[in-house]
């Protein structure tokens, strides 16, 4: 009598932790959303560098070294100069020269950080690039941004999250070249400012 009756409590005992499990199986795993990262802006942003002043005397390809210190991607470009304007900004690879990316940058305010989304393009761990914004929009020469650390000296090498910047480059003119030349008074300033967004893997 008592075997007729515990045979299915015992069942449906079974039965239970069974869908339970199958359940707890079927949940999904949350993935760690890595954040975006951008080093211009946290620099420019934190105690250890002032603005210094602006300047508008030429065109140029106002260009900044990094590598990355983790595997990632660019997923977006951009800038904020002193001044409204259209700009190019452009990404290089620092070994071969070439263009990895482009994008024009509508920036409508003054001193306001504008960003367009970019195809993403995977960087490599201590792979050199380039990131430079061109001054030059409609004809005129705008004005761009210097900053400074406060103690004073060469601002480079400074790391930005996982990112380190390792100098200043310039080339005049308007053109889309790539800026090779190094003056050693630049190297105390962060000078545009171009920017970029990295998602480390």
């Amino acid at each position: 009598m008592n075997t007729t009756m515990i045979c299915p409590k015992l069942a449906y005992s079974i039965a239970l932790f069974v869908l339970l499990y199958s359940l707890s199986g079927c949940t999904k795993t949350t993935e760690t959303v890595k954040p975006e990262e951008t080093p211009f802006t946290a620099l420019t942003g934190s105690s250890s560098l002032t603005f210094s002043s602006s300047a508008n005397n030429n065109a140029f390809e106002l260009g900044t070294a990094f590598s990355p210190s983790v595997d990632g991607k660019i997923t977006k470009l951009g800038c904020k100069l002193t001044d409204a304007g259209s700009y190019r900004v452009t990404l290089w690879n620092f070994t071969t020269k070439a263009v990895l990316r482009q994008v024009t940058i509508e920036q409508s305010t003054p001193d306001k950080l504008t960003l367009e989304t970019i195809d993403p393009l995977a960087v490599t761990k201590d792979s050199r690039y380039m990131v430079s914004v061109n001054n030059q929009s409609a004809g005129a020469n705008r004005k761009y941004a210097l900053y400074k650390r406060v103690q004073g000296g060469s601002v480079y090498p400074i790391v930005a999250g996982n990112l380190l910047l390792s100098g200043f480059y310039l080339t005049t003119g308007s053109a889309a070249v790539f800026p090779t030349t190094q003056v050693t008074s630049d190297q105390n300033y962060l000078i545009g400012l171009p920017e970029l967004v990295f998602v480390p893997n």
